[in-house]
């Protein structure tokens, strides 16, 4: 995107504030494999005992054989990939905690190795 631009738009201060401050959330992929996590949305996500966000959808995914669920973590404190290569993340359903596998890429194998194994 060029600022320099005669021409103003919609939301150009924001994004000018975003490229000095940075983004304080990021968009996540988490994959639980405990057959008991039925996800559907709204879950909190923990991260070493701290809430850092929650999930906007959730459910099971046939392809991968496991829950799979989207959701914004907050990134401010911690740098997202430190919280990424630390890991301990944990989606809680239902007033319970299960383990989270936390990525930036989808879960999904387009190349299908995993089924050729």
């Amino acid at each position: 995107m060029k600022f320099n631009k005669p021409d103003s738009f919609l939301g150009k201060e924001a994004l000018l504030k975003q490229k000095t401050e940075g983004v304080s959330r990021r968009l996540v992929m988490l994959t639980v494999t405990d057959s008991e996590a039925h996800p559907h949305g709204g879950e909190p996500i923990w991260w070493n005992n701290t809430l850092v966000g929650r999930t906007t959808s959730g459910t099971f995914g046939h392809t991968v054989g496991c829950a799979v669920m989207i959701g914004y973590i907050g990134c401010t404190e911690t740098k997202l990939v430190t919280m990424l290569n630390t890991g301990n993340f944990e989606v809680e359903i239902a007033c319970r905690r299960f383990t989270a596998h936390v990525t930036l890429d989808a879960p999904y194998d387009p190349k299908g190795l995993a089924v050729r194994k």
